[in-house]
């Protein structure tokens, strides 16, 4: 799977980046259309000094006054220059032109031109007016950076607004997404929402909350169920497991039949232990297991171990034990069957000879046996998931540990490694404490 993005994050570069593209565009357009407007503004400019400097020479109607009248425009307007033509033009022409810079530093001045005629007692006239664009361009050039630098204001308060707004708006939904890895159908609790008066959010509310009540129910019905069905189911066991003791002590019974009655032994006997064990998940869903007491860990493993006594020796298993004086806060009962589950699976995989490594401190609890091939961690704590062949396992004793766990917030893993299975209890340090002296 590939680098996760946030919705929001994902929807803002989207946004970020069409208003970029838009506006990144429309710097050129918005240069081309002040320059456009400003050329006109120049044309209409030079139009007026026209009629200006011809309304000037209309005045006189002397030819001496008039030629020098139009030396001294010539020589004091800048940018105006009056001709005679004998050739009778009329045409209008409108330029642009460069001419190199008085300012001596090499480089040209643009102006923009218009060359336009008339006549002035019987004769015809040149009149070419320019204006430098020189200063038109640094004015575009300073609105361009300008707009530049609003487009980068409006890039950053974007950001950061659609930031402020979208932990408000999300608000609602962030805290439904926390409610809703909160929620644990062992804790019997409805899911909590968070109101929202945003038509989406609330939607999605309401089919959580549907959706929870469903599984909700199913849960309690399927728990009632197991824990009815084991009830029910103890009796019969029991009546039926004394009526093949009492059938196996008769004496009239032949070989063949005390073979086939042990046979059925065998079967009965897995039933009743499945039995028990289910209503011993169901106790534990149920939290009647409530009692809680300061446990000395290492006293109720060497218990533990001493019952094993016998078939650790029968298969000549090597016992390593590491341990820390630790006492736990728990019910006596659940941490009995952690440990006899856990050693208990540990010596019926162990192989004769084998070795099993027990380490105990404040932080955790180890066991690990030797072994061959590496198990399903998929299915492996799954209920009636069996890993061997034993014919008197009932699948559910690591189930059983799982749920123990669970039960008190501590973490159980499996590994394989050196051609061993470890099986490991991390639990909170303020559930254990060590014994000091």
């Amino acid at each position: 799977m590939g680098r996760m993005t946030k919705l929001l994050n994902r929807s803002l570069k989207v946004f970020v980046g069409y208003t970029l593209i838009v506006l990144l565009c429309s710097v050129p357009v918005y240069f081309w259309v002040v320059e456009a407007i400003w050329v006109e503004e120049i044309d209409e400019q030079n139009v007026r000094i026209e009629e200006r400097v011809i309304a000037q020479l209309r005045k006189k109607t002397e030819s001496t006054g008039l030629n020098d009248l139009i030396r001294n425009l010539n020589n004091l307007h800048f940018g105006v220059s009056i001709t005679r033509k004998k050739k009778n033009t009329q045409k209008e022409v409108i330029f642009f032109d460069e001419v190199k810079s008085l300012s001596g530093d090499g480089e040209n001045d643009r102006f923009r031109g218009r060359i336009s005629y008339f006549k002035l007692n019987g004769e015809q006239f040149q009149i070419i007016t320019e204006t430098n664009v020189e200063e038109a361009d640094e004015t575009i050039l300073s609105i361009t950076l300008v707009t530049l630098i609003f487009v980068l204001f409006l890039v950053i308060g974007f950001i950061l607004l659609n930031q402020r707004l979208s932990k408000k708006i999300w608000s609602p939904f962030m805290k439904t997404m926390y409610n809703l890895k909160q929620f644990d159908l062992h804790e019997n609790k409805p899911l909590q929402v968070e109101p929202t008066d945003i038509e989406e959010f609330s939607v999605m509310n309401n089919s959580l909350i549907q959706l929870s009540e469903q599984n909700l129910k199913a849960f309690n019905q399927q728990k009632s169920f197991i824990e009815n069905a084991s009830h029910e189911l103890q009796t019969p066991l029991a009546v039926l497991k004394s009526k093949i003791d009492i059938l196996v002590q008769d004496d009239n019974l032949s070989e063949q039949q005390r073979k086939k009655i042990a046979d059925i032994e065998v079967p009965l006997s897995r039933v009743s232990r499945i039995n028990k064990n289910l209503l011993f998940l169901a106790k534990i869903e149920n939290n009647q297991f409530s009692e809680e007491e300061s446990l000395s860990l290492n006293d109720l493993l060497n218990q533990t171990l001493l019952l094993f006594h016998d078939y650790i020796d029968l298969k000549q298993i090597v016992i390593d034990l590491k341990e820390e004086q630790v006492e736990w806060i728990s019910n006596y009962f659940l941490m009995e069957t952690v440990l006899t589950n856990l050693l208990s699976n540990a010596i019926k995989h162990t192989s004769a000879n084998g070795k099993i490594s027990i380490e105990l401190n404040s932080n955790k609890l180890s066991i690990a046996n030797t072994g061959e091939n590496e198990l399903n961690k998929e299915s492996l704590f799954n209920r009636f998931t069996v890993h061997s062949s034993d014919t008197t396992n009932s699948g559910l004793g690591l189930a059983m540990i799982n749920e123990i766990c669970k039960r008190y917030n501590w973490e159980f893993v499996y590994h394989f490694k050196n051609r061993s299975h470890y099986f490991e209890i991390y639990f909170k340090i303020q559930n254990a404490f060590k014994v000091e002296g």
